[in-house]
Formats: structure tokens, C-alpha cells, sequence
């Protein structure tokens, strides 16, 4: 992208540096913005929550992600959260449980994760559809897992009260 306008000799747009710009380096990028900026994005999105007084929700959100994001791109192991690089952010844990309803949000599981991307997705009106299958396509997921471990060993990997989450996130979907 950047040879492409560079041995054009032309300058590279705002938009080829997006399109290159690692997430982590997108969510910094956020949190340099003056706040009136961060306050329009935050508001755009209608993410803007009391507690927020710094608008810092959306990077702190994709600041969260990035982890999830990295262990997917590199092929790691996600289903039971360990690429977790960070505490998440005390506001995204409690945006999270006041979007969704769903208590003891703490990001040490994957379905965590689940709930933030859903929250972030409808957001960015993401369609309903897609949302509900991808929900059913982890809950599936979560099934086979269930089927295919001895329940000591499933219970180390999933939260325990696991449904009552998925089924926080079907209503938020609706």
C-alpha cells in the first residue's frame, strides 16, 4: 500500500494508512484524539455511557480485542482464553454487563469476548442475522466441546452458568 503511492510519488492518503495500521496502533490512535474527537465517535457509535468521561470506551474496547484478534490471526489456541494479554478495562467489563445484562463479565473466558464483539457488532449495525448465527455457531461449538471432554476438563475451559449468558446475549441480539 504504501510502495504502491510512495514510488508513484505521490502522497499516501489517510485511508492506505488505515488499511495498514495493526489494531493496536488503531486503538492508540484513539486514545491520542482530543477528547471533543473521541467524544464524537464515542457518540456516533452511541457508545457514550456516564462513566466514560473520557471517551476512551472505543479504544479501551479494541485495546481488549486486539489479544483475541493476534491469537487468531497467528493460529493460537482461543477457546479458553488464554491469549488474554491484559486486565480488561473496568469500564469495558461494566459496558459490557449494562448492554448485554449479563453479571460477572470478567474477560477470563471466552464468552466474554463473545459478548464484547456482539455489543461492539450491533453497534456498528452489524445485521441481526449474522449476529444470531455467529451466537449459534459458538454455540454449537460449545456442544461438540462438551461432547468431547470429560466434564472436570470442560469446566476448566467454560464458565460455569454458561447459559445464562448465551441466552443475555440472544435477547441483546433481539
Amino acid at each position: 500500500m504504501v510502495s504502491h503511492f510512495y514510488n508513484r510519488g505521490e502522497e499516501i492518503p489517510i485511508w492506505g494508512i488505515f488499511e495498514i495500521m495493526m489494531l493496536g496502533d488503531f486503538a492508540d490512535f484513539l486514545q491520542c484524539l482530543n477528547k471533543e474527537c473521541r467524544k464524537k465517535i464515542s457518540e456516533a457509535l452511541m457508545m457514550c455511557v456516564s462513566y466514560d468521561t473520557n471517551f476512551q470506551l472505543v479504544a479501551n474496547a479494541l485495546f481488549t480485542i486486539k489479544s483475541l484478534r493476534n491469537a487468531t490471526a497467528h493460529n493460537n489456541i482461543v477457546f479458553d482464553a488464554r491469549f488474554k494479554d491484559r486486565a480488561a478495562n473496568r469500564n469495558i467489563i461494566r459496558w459490557v454487563m449494562d448492554e448485554t445484562g449479563i453479571a460477572n463479565v470478567n474477560f477470563d473466558y471466552f464468552t466474554d469476548y463473545m459478548a464484547l464483539l456482539l455489543c461492539l457488532l450491533k453497534h456498528v449495525q452489524y445485521p441481526k442475522r449474522k449476529m444470531t448465527k455467529l451466537l449459534k455457531e459458538y454455540e454449537e461449538s460449545l456442544d461438540t466441546l462438551y461432547n468431547s471432554l470429560p466434564l472436570p476438563i470442560y469446566n476448566k475451559i467454560v464458565a460455569t452458568g454458561i447459559q445464562g449468558k448465551l441466552d443475555k446475549l440472544k435477547d441483546y441480539i433481539k
